[in-house]
Formats: C-alpha cells, structure tokens, sequence
C-alpha cells in the first residue's frame, strides 16, 4: 500500500479524512514520553475504530480497483486481514512522512508497538497451544465415564430385572 498525495486527495474526498489528524505535533510542554503519547492518540484512536479504518482503507484500495465491492470488502475486514491491513497502512504512513522526521519518529514507535504485541500474540498463540496439546482429552475422558455410567446403570438394571422374575418362584415354593 502506498500513501501519496493524489491518496490523502482521494481519501478526504470519498469519506472526508485527513491524514494530517492522525499524527499531531508534540506539545513542548510536556515531557518527552507524554508529548509523544499525545501525538500519536489520534492514531491509535483511528486504527482502534475498525469501521472507520475500514472505510478509509476502502477509499484507498477501492479507487485503485474500482470491482471491488465496499460491502464485500468490509465482510472481507476482520480477524488477520484488519490486523494485516493495519500494519500495512501504519507502514505507508510511515513512508508518507518521510520529509517529516517528528511524525515519521512516532509512527515509528506505533509500528514496534504493533510488531511488539503481534509477536507477543505468536507466542501466546504457541503457548497455549503446546499446553492445549499436553492436556488430556476432555471430551474422550467425559466419553468414557457416561459408557461407564451408563454400562453400570444397565447392570444394574439387569441385576434387579434378574432378582425380580425369580421373586415369584421364591414365593412359590414350599418351606419345611
């Protein structure tokens, strides 16, 4: 994806965007870590509204292909591809403000947090699986136990069926 001029034109045309929002520069009063969180809010705050994303990311991609249906494209934005498509588009960002070293510093931070947590979500993802994977078999083990059951329900039932049809003859036969 890539972001240039004729694009933020496009953009703030089709869904009245601008880019210019989305990384503001640091207030001087604060301190560094603060400046630059307050920077990058409208950012994070963009890329946390998937609707909005979604419609922009349309604005972009769908002038380029103009098959693509906007109601198809945004069944087709969930799950990997928003999460694809929102590394993309923080990347051509970033590449947009090359001859704005500010934005393009706190983009950048944007972006090693957003590979930091993709990692983070790998491993995760790894993890619970190598545990999911050494854990026994629930529904195998809950299986067994209802045959168990049941299997001993039905002896037992059988036992009293056993029991009962010679109860008569019991009554029945003469004591000395």
């Amino acid at each position: 994806m890539d972001i240039t001029v004729g694009t933020l034109k496009r953009v703030k045309a089709a869904v009245g965007f601008s880019f210019d929002d989305l990384v503001s520069d640091a207030s001087k009063k604060k301190n560094h870590a603060e400046a630059a969180e307050e920077a990058v809010r409208p950012l994070r705050t963009f890329l946390d509204d998937d609707a909005r994303f979604s419609d922009v990311l349309f604005a972009i991609v769908g002038s380029q292909n103009p098959d693509i249906d906007q109601g198809k494209f945004d069944d087709g934005m969930g799950g990997l591809a928003l999460s694809l498509a929102k590394m993309s588009f923080v990347q051509a960002l970033h590449d947009f403000f090359q001859k704005s070293p500010p934005k393009r510093m706190l983009v950048r931070g944007i972006m090693e947090q957003m590979q930091m947590m993709k990692r983070a979500e790998t491993t995760a993802k790894k993890k619970l699986a190598e545990l999911m994977a050494n854990q026994p078999d629930v529904e195998a083990i809950t299986n067994q136990e209802i045959e168990k059951a049941m299997s001993q329900a039905r002896d037992d039932q059988s036992s009293r069926d056993a029991t009962n049809s010679l109860a008569p003859l019991a009554l029945a036969t003469p004591t000395a």
